[in-house]
């Protein structure tokens, strides 16, 4: 599942104002991210990469997306481990569920 709405309640203890807030930054900051990680790609920029999943892991958890969580961790090792084929590979994946997360929240009503 991409969005879980309990995820980011049970964060907030239930308060849908703070829960809209941390998604409307996340939402916010998406374009940013799908921009920087596909230069990052372009520059074989593995820090830089490493950087960008490590905000989007901590950043989409707290948003509602145990799915984006877990696969900015293995991008992430993917990334030290300096494996830009994989990463390029998985990213074709990636960065459809962040764009199609960010859909989501920009539409979500709490």
């Amino acid at each position: 599942m991409l969005f879980n709405e309990d995820v980011v309640l049970k964060f907030t203890g239930g308060d849908r104002e703070i829960a809209k807030s941390i998604t409307d930054i996340f939402s916010k900051e998406c374009g940013n991210y799908i921009s920087g990680i596909k230069s990052s790609l372009e520059n074989q920029d593995c820090e830089q990469l490493k950087e960008f999943f490590h905000k989007i892991k901590t950043s989409s958890g707290f948003s509602g997306s145990t799915l984006l969580e877990k696969e900015s961790e293995v991008l992430f090792i993917l990334a030290e481990k300096n494996d830009l084929e994989s990463v390029k590979i998985k990213c074709q994946t990636y960065l459809t569920n962040l764009a199609e997360l960010n859909s989501i929240l920009e539409k979500h009503v709490w």
